[in-house]
């Protein structure tokens, strides 16, 4: 099992200064610091590393509740100990008649409306809770910032992300040469959540897209980065 590190935003700008040869010019530490929080960002979108809980009490009689302001997806909501079906309000519309004036029970079914709303039904008797659980917001780096809690392989994959972003500033053969790199980033985020895996954005990550092995491929010449 990878062993978990506590990383700020000094030691992991450090780790891709070296990454990039010690260049501390070329790239302003401004342009370090947005390439790492960007991989973070979207680590967090493709795996879902980062997750919070919450319990809230219900109320008799109420369907509709607010999602925590700390969750930005809501994915799982438990009725005290019992998971909920998630549904949408339509399939209720369809499946539930009157669903919006039925009367206190047990909830089974939950629906998101929008990003920070959700709906019950049959509504729930006061005394219990609504165990949500979520993707949160990823953690950004900043300067004096809190420590970023993950793996080791981790660590390695979004320097990977952050050394080909700031390569784009170079262009030529230095950013084409830094594509493997953005590569070896998705398949690590695949491997921790296959259900990626039969997603068309990935797919096209991974070169596995069938109308992209289709299209003409168009070579001009390459040219030599912005550092020489």
């Amino acid at each position: 099992m990878a062993q978990y590190q506590r990383l700020n935003l000094d030691s992991l700008t450090l780790r891709l200064t070296e990454r990039v040869g010690n260049n501390s010019t070329f790239w302003t530490a401004r342009e370090k610091r947005d390439a790492l929080n960007e991989a973070i960002r979207v680590w967090a979108v493709m795996t879902g590393q980062w997750s919070r809980r919450f319990s809230i009490p219900t109320v008799v009689g109420q369907r509709f509740y607010d999602v925590p302001k700390q969750i930005v997806s809501l994915q799982r909501v438990r009725y005290n100990n019992t998971i909920l079906y998630q549904t949408s309000t339509a399939e209720m519309d369809y499946g539930f008649s009157n669903w919006q004036q039925s009367a206190t029970g047990t909830p089974s079914v939950w629906a998101p409306i929008g990003l920070d709303k959700f709906v019950i039904n049959p509504p729930a008797a006061a005394g219990s809770f609504l165990n949500v659980e979520g993707l949160a917001l990823a953690p950004a780096l900043r300067v004096g910032g809190d420590f970023l809690d993950i793996g080791d392989e981790e660590v390695n994959r979004l320097l990977d992300y952050a050394h080909h972003i700031l390569t784009f500033k170079e262009g030529g053969l230095e950013f084409e040469a830094s594509m493997p790199l953005m590569g070896t980033f998705v398949e690590a985020a695949v491997q921790r959540n296959q259900r990626l895996l039969g997603a068309s954005t990935f797919k096209r990550y991974l070169g596995m897209s069938k109308q992209d092995e289709q299209r003409p491929v168009r070579s001009p010449e390459s040219q030599i980065g912005a550092r020489g």
